[in-house]
């Protein structure tokens, strides 16, 4: 099974993630565990004194300190891991080994997981506000475009060809759910996002303060699913790479790159004809595709989280990546 992202497990042992391209849910495939040394077995019932123990293996692998032999104990449920950490180190100090791994992260290291990054599965988003009023905390604007790049297509949508605004919305999700999208690609990304998940959540209040009636006939948004793809800022990996500019603003990137900058509009992007306003809407997105094409941002990570075996989430940690890569490496263990 392929798997770009696992995000949360269930008590029900199930995980939730983004498997062979689709949003869904999964039986959990292995046991959460951690090791301990010679000195806990000998001595204690680990049954008995940790909760939540499934079973222990003998193993052949040995702590870097000091040699002795280490036992693998599984746990029923990820939970149980860190509280079983406690209690062991009471027993006896500096006797647990990788009990700090987050489950979703050890199926990667153990690579009970492919992690796959498909270039089809890339979307380039920026979105446009009404800021007739100011701009206001997320959720507080509403939407009134967004562009996008997804497989090779540019896609630009306004609100008024939508019967609501959650109609609106709700094209936007499909476009990423339905799509399986895992990587979501934007300047100052998490601006975008931010809003897009506020507004649906704002706009589902109003609903519910209206009863029943106001959710008849509209479609269903998820928030969990939301959360799910990547939320990758080309500006901070711009930033990383080139030295020197003023602001990072996109207009800015776009002249000192020749590529002629972002359309000129009025401060208040809501009095712009629909026509205007889709047209400097797409212009955003098609300056990222040619950063892109430039630069390769995107592909670079892709292709160092394929090496690893880590999704985003984790490989564009530096202290998380070095530390998989030398538990993907050793065959002793020292990390504790």
């Amino acid at each position: 099974m392929i798997a770009s992202s696992v995000i949360k497990w269930y008590p029900d042992k199930t995980i939730y993630g983004v498997f062979d391209g689709r949003y869904k849910h999964a039986q959990m495939p292995v046991y959460p565990y951690l090791f301990v040394n010679d000195v806990v077995m000998v001595g204690y019932d680990i049954y008995s004194e940790v909760k939540g123990v499934v079973s222990v293996e003998k193993t052949d692998l040995r702590s870097a300190l000091d040699k002795e032999r280490v036992y693998k104990v599984n746990f029923e449920l990820p939970s149980y891991v860190s509280s079983a950490r406690n209690t062991i180190e009471k027993l006896v100090p500096f006797s647990t080994y990788e009990a700090d791994i987050t489950y979703s992260r050890r199926l990667f290291i153990d690579k009970v997981f492919e992690v796959k990054y498909d270039s089809r599965r890339v979307l380039f988003l920026d979105v446009e506000l009404d800021n007739s009023e100011g701009f206001k905390e997320a959720g507080q604007m509403p939407f009134l475009s967004y562009a996008a790049y997804y497989d090779g297509k540019y896609i630009v949508r306004h609100v008024s060809d939508f019967e609501s605004e959650w109609h609106f919305l709700h094209d936007l999700y499909s476009l990423i759910v339905d799509n399986g999208v895992s990587v979501i690609v934007g300047w100052n990304v998490g601006f975008d996002c931010s809003h897009f998940e506020k507004r649906i959540e704002y706009l589902r209040t109003i609903m519910k303060k209206g009863g029943k009636q106001k959710f008849f006939g509209m479609p269903y948004i998820s928030s969990v699913e939301l959360r799910l793809p990547y939320q990758y800022d080309m500006r901070e990996e711009y930033k990383a790479v080139v030295k020197g500019l003023v602001g990072y603003s996109l207009d800015e990137v776009a002249k000192y790159e020749g590529l002629g900058g972002k359309l000129e509009r009025p401060q208040n992007v809501a009095s712009m004809s629909k026509k205007d306003l889709l047209e400097y809407n797409l212009r955003d997105v098609e300056l990222l595709v040619e950063l892109e094409k430039r630069y390769r941002f995107v592909e670079r990570d892709m292709y160092l989280c394929e090496e690893v075996n880590l999704p985003m989430d984790y490989a564009k940690v530096a202290g998380v990546l070095g530390d998989s890569l030398i538990l993907l490496s050793t065959p002793s263990l020292g990390i504790t």
